[in-house]
């Protein structure tokens, strides 16, 4: 088996605390949407992006509320897909740490089979935006 090392860079202060620039902590959001029946709520945004900015998605948090099996689908407010197929059993929760973007319009629920859920979508805005 090979051998794979990913190395991350982290600022550390004289006393080894972890160091985290106020430029990232303030722009991370984040939107709770409750999903009935398949049934998408507002056009299945669960996310809107401001006009003149990017997002970067970086959790995702799915709950399946009806004790059936079901799937649900991530996009862009244009319809294209940014993530695969996601599938549930009944009662089942899911915990996605992912770093996808950028997104300019927002993001929605695509497709799925009918799907009773709660979703928490905690993105990244203009990560890099001057103050």
């Amino acid at each position: 088996m090979a051998e794979r090392h990913i190395i991350r860079e982290q600022r550390r202060t004289k006393e080894a605390n972890l160091v985290i620039p106020l430029d990232e902590i303030r722009t991370i959001d984040y939107n709770n949407v409750t999903i009935a029946s398949g049934a998408w709520p507002t056009s299945g945004v669960l996310y809107q992006v401001s006009s003149g900015k990017e997002a970067y998605l970086r959790e995702i948090w799915i709950t399946e509320l009806s004790g059936q099996a079901g799937s649900v689908q991530i996009a862009d407010a244009t319809g294209s897909a940014i993530l695969p197929k996601i599938s549930l059993v009944g009662g089942q929760d899911k915990h996605i740490v992912t770093c996808v973007g950028a997104v300019t319009s927002g993001f929605t629920v695509a497709s799925g089979a009918p799907i009773a859920a709660n979703i928490t979508l905690v993105v990244q805005v203009d990560p890099k935006a001057k103050e």
